[in-house]
């Protein structure tokens, strides 16, 4: 799920014109995972308000880097603190398990705090 969503807010700032469309995948990933997920109610909780939001703003693009820069936090966030994770080892070996982190989803991380010194991070394309 995590990677999934990275790579649809990645591809949000690679194709900013269809910033929108990638969002709304993000939000349609948390909402099905949803409802297969044993720890749906604690998904829908911690990620669905800050990539609506995000959503939302994307559809307005004035104001919306702010939005997905406040989904990035949260999604990280949460697999710090209720995955009970490293997030550099999370990224480098269970989501990207010998791949690369999106480039653009690795700078809004760090963006947002995130140390991403470690993080094996693709190059721009």
């Amino acid at each position: 799920m995590y990677k999934e969503i990275a790579e649809n807010f990645d591809m949000s700032q690679v194709e900013p014109s269809h910033e929108d469309i990638y969002i709304y995948n993000a939000l349609e990933i948390i909402v099905n995972v949803t409802t297969v997920n044993t720890e749906a109610a604690d998904i829908t909780l911690s990620l669905l308000l800050p990539i609506t939001e995000a959503y939302v703003q994307a559809r307005k693009y004035y104001q919306s880097y702010l939005y997905i820069l406040k989904a990035v936090r949260a999604i990280n966030n949460y697999v710090v603190i209720k995955d009970r994770q490293d997030l550099t080892t999370f990224v480098n070996n269970v989501s990207w398990d010998k791949g690369c982190v999106p480039y653009y989803w690795g700078k809004m991380s760090e963006q947002v705090g995130c140390d991403t010194s470690r993080w094996n991070i693709c190059s721009i394309s």
